[in-house]
């Protein structure tokens, strides 16, 4: 049986690291536009007809992480006079609230970078885009000769 931080987990962890890696990897220059065109379209998914999944996932992501962070600010330390497997419990608890935490940071940034990388990217290929548009064609000079 899973816990619900495996389910967290299994949602917002591979997406953004599969398009991160996608995205960022050293692959041929023809590969960039489909590759970008692919994640576009996964980020675009419409979700209820009103979000798109990129901005679901980072609602869901700040969510957990304001909660985690509240929960890891109010954890109550053990009492001096408690006994060790009392002090165990508390332990156990302080570092199950801690780990939620920076599982909840990590899944975050991971959401926040995918995002703005995906724009960046974006912009890069419109002004590569405008840049072509721009030059002139180049000159054949075989076709000098013939005039």
């Amino acid at each position: 049986m899973s816990s619900a931080w495996q389910v967290y987990v299994d949602a917002t962890f591979p997406v953004p690291l599969v398009m991160l890696v996608l995205m960022l990897a050293p692959l041929p220059r023809s590969w960039r536009h489909p590759i970008t065109k692919l994640v576009h379209t996964v980020l675009s998914v419409r979700i209820l007809q009103a979000f798109t999944l990129g901005q679901v996932m980072l609602l869901v992501t700040t969510t957990s992480l304001a909660a985690t962070t509240r929960a890891t600010l109010t954890l109550v330390e053990a009492p001096n006079d408690a006994s060790p497997n009392q002090r165990t419990g508390f332990l156990a608890r302080k570092w199950r609230t801690e780990r939620n935490f920076w599982i909840a940071l990590y899944s975050f940034t991971l959401w926040i970078v995918l995002l703005r990388v995906h724009r960046l990217i974006q912009r890069a290929d419109a002004a590569e885009e405008e840049v072509r548009k721009l030059q002139p064609e180049p000159v054949d000079p075989q076709q000098k000769k013939d005039d």
